[in-house]
């Protein structure tokens, strides 16, 4: 149990806790893994959005788009996205959500330069 724990980074008494909810230490790992992920991919979105905001205050400063950057930013939050949905169909139950075309990043930039042309 203490390699386990170390393994995931937690106390011997979190893992039991973990098992406690999960119903064993092996569905505590996997879902310790998950968690994992959700987080690492809550970064990614956090510094890509921090783009985003860069983008736009260039945009409103000088009235000008960075496309390239812009696409380059939407482009990754599509692959997180894509990643959130499998991560999220790990779940116990989970099923990956049915996405729309109005949900998908990629459609809202063509859809924008579409409106722009």
């Amino acid at each position: 149990m203490k390699a386990m724990a170390a393994a995931q980074g937690v106390s011997v008494p979190r893992l039991y806790e973990r098992a406690l909810w999960t119903g064993d230490a092996v569905a505590a790992e996997r879902m310790s893994a998950i968690y994992s992920e959700v987080f690492g991919a809550r970064r990614g979105i956090a510094m890509a959005l921090s783009n985003v905001n860069q983008i736009a205050k260039v945009a409103n400063s000088t009235g000008e788009v960075q496309l390239a950057q812009l696409l380059a930013v939407m482009e990754y939050l599509e692959r997180q996205y894509e990643h959130f949905n499998a991560v999220l169909a790990q779940l116990p139950g989970g099923e990956s959500p049915i996405v729309t075309k109005y949900e998908n990043p990629r459609y809202l930039i063509e859809r924008e330069q579409e409106r722009d042309q």
